[in-house]
């Protein structure tokens, strides 16, 4: 399959302006993409129109099928559907969704200069949090609807689907002008009913939220609903952008114009909790660094979570307890920003920028740095 040879049939203005960026530009990028689609297997004779076109789709896709062969599972392409049948470790299905821009918002060519820069800014202190967050909502909503849709009444009727086995769905988010900063917070309140409040900065509990400009109720927590007990997994990400492909090919010691920054959620550190990783060979990002899998608790079938293992995603799940736990191998990602412009940033700047994404005031920084010291805090 050669993803980037242009039928005669498709003209320039069909083409995908992110598919000509890496056709034509993004040398090392595209090798990745050439990479990730090594035993891919085109079952429809279609998959290269589209990811020309229409693109994120597709991309989604040969970034699944990279990372299931990170987790060494063995894949059968010899079905028509779903869209990935995992025969081992164990035999579970994945169903692939994208999560698009509605039809009238703003779209991606429409990013300012500014926009490049806002995976800098804290999503949980911005004053449009709920707005962002119930947009998403409303976006992943539809697709996961309709996914389960399709399972029920096409899928698991073919003769070789085993309903015994795990049906995941997997979920890209390329749903607002600015995607890649919604990290957890709309999954966990559309799956688990739990809404992240900016002013308490903390998660409470709620039942559904007004569809944006609507008095239509978008129901939450569903994982709850025995309706949809035959999802056992979202496999999610909002953060597989062409700045991933370029974080990878700098991981690799390759050149490259631009810089990347990650931001990391550290859970295990109280008064810190949020880095900045500034990527290179001796710091990379990995393949699955991004990759999120919510696991429901009423499944019929639930996902073993050793089954990704060797990878870097972050697995939320409930203990014995019905608590909800995070699981990772590494620090997860919640934004990444990939500019030339990031060059001009120096250590000082670094820091107050995370200075200022972690909450902290001028005490709170005097207290950390005597804490370093071995001292108490300066509260009398």
């Amino acid at each position: 399959m050669n993803l980037f040879e242009v039928s005669k049939k498709i003209n320039d203005e069909q083409l995908n302006y992110k598919f000509k960026m890496l056709k034509d530009n993004l040398i090392e990028e595209k090798k990745i993409i050439e990479e990730w689609s090594k035993g891919f297997i085109d079952k429809d004779n279609k998959f290269a129109h589209q990811f020309q076109t229409t693109f994120h789709s597709s991309f989604w896709e040969l970034y699944l099928h990279a990372v299931f062969k990170e987790a060494k599972f063995t894949l059968d392409y010899s079905k028509q559907v779903p869209d990935f049948i995992v025969k081992s470790p164990i035999e579970f299905y994945v169903e692939a969704v994208v999560a698009n821009i509605k039809d009238k918002g703003l779209q991606e060519e429409e990013r300012t200069f500014m926009d490049t820069f806002i995976g800098l800014e804290a999503l949980h202190f911005n004053p449009n949090f709920n707005q962002i967050i119930d947009e998403s909502i409303v976006r992943y909503s539809n697709s996961i609807r309709s996914k389960l849709m399709k399972y029920k009444n096409q899928y698991s009727t073919k003769e070789w689907i085993n309903k015994e086995a795990p049906f995941t769905i997997a979920l890209a988010s390329y749903d607002q002008i600015n995607y890649g900063v919604e990290f957890i917070y709309p999954l966990m309140a559309l799956l688990y009913g739990l809404y992240f409040d900016v002013e308490s900065q903390s998660y409470g509990q709620k039942d559904f939220i007004l569809k944006p400009g609507t008095d239509a109720e978008i129901k939450l927590n569903i994982f709850s609903d025995e309706e949809f007990e035959d999802i056992s997994a979202i496999i999610f990400t909002c953060t597989l952008t062409i700045g991933k492909l370029t974080s990878l090919v700098i991981s690799k010691g390759e050149d490259s114009l631009n810089k990347v920054f990650c931001i990391q959620h550290d859970i295990s550190d109280d008064d810190f909790p949020y880095k900045l990783n500034k990527v290179s060979p001796a710091t990379p990002e990995h393949l699955s660094d991004g990759l999120i899998v919510f696991h429901n608790p009423r499944a019929k079938s639930p996902l073993p979570l050793e089954l990704f293992k060797e990878t870097n995603a972050l697995q939320i799940y409930a203990n014995h307890s019905g608590d909800l736990q995070l699981m990772s191998e590494n620090l997860p990602l919640i934004a990444r920003v990939n500019s030339a412009f990031l060059r001009l940033f120096n250590d000082e700047m670094i820091m107050d920028l995370m200075i200022k994404y972690n909450g902290l005031d001028d005490k709170m920084i005097i207290d950390l740095m005597m804490k370093d010291l071995g001292f108490k805090s300066s509260e009398k």
